[in-house]
């Protein structure tokens, strides 16, 4: 009965991705691949449009340096007036509305400026600053796009993989980062343990 109910799954799965039914999934990469395909061009044009862009210029403006952003993220967790100038604004709103969305595989958003602070992000993440992880500083190292590894996210409680996009101003200057984590489906899992039988 649990060799059918996985065969069905995967069955489901397949129908659902076009992608796959032209060629079976072989490894995570060519998954992640799949799924960055079907989310990039609606990620790159919302990293560019006028909300995102003039948000990230109003915030790099500030500019309120380390010692300051070390303080707020020190206090995230608690800061409620901090939190909701990242998760009520328009720009938020957005984001929320791209994770509810059941057509795209997206389970957490957030819009860095060029120092790694958040601009606009759901649901809360652990840290307020982020300019010390790899999803900030991998699109800045390599300069575009950067597909992080596969793990469980506590704070977006998915297994997910992020897809970071570098957003750059008319100079092509770099004005922040843009993260989407995208989910790894539970048919996907599935799949893993299939072919690891």
């Amino acid at each position: 009965m649990k060799l059918f109910s996985i065969a069905l799954s995967l069955s489901l799965f397949l129908i659902y991705n076009n992608d796959l039914l032209a060629h079976p999934i072989e490894t995570e990469a060519e998954y992640k691949e799949i799924i960055v395909k079907q989310h990039k061009d609606l990620l790159a044009k919302f990293s560019q449009s006028s909300l995102v862009v003039s948000s990230l210029l109003e915030a790099n403006k500030k500019n309120v340096g380390i010692v300051k952003i070390m303080q707020l993220d020190a206090n995230w967790q608690l800061n409620r007036k901090l939190q909701k100038s990242v998760m009520q604004t328009s720009l938020a709103s957005q984001i929320i509305e791209f994770i509810k969305n059941p057509t795209f595989d997206i389970s957490e958003m957030m819009v860095l400026d060029k120092n790694g602070v958040l601009v606009a992000v759901s649901p809360k993440p652990t840290d307020y600053w982020q300019g010390d992880e790899d999803k900030f500083q991998q699109p800045i190292r390599i300069n575009g796009d950067y597909i992080g590894p596969t793990k469980w996210d506590s704070s977006a409680s998915t297994y997910q993989f992020f897809y970071c996009l570098l957003i750059k101003d008319e100079d092509q200057k770099v004005i922040g980062v843009l993260v989407t984590g995208l989910d790894v489906t539970k048919q996907y899992l599935e799949h893993q343990s299939i072919q690891n039988q």
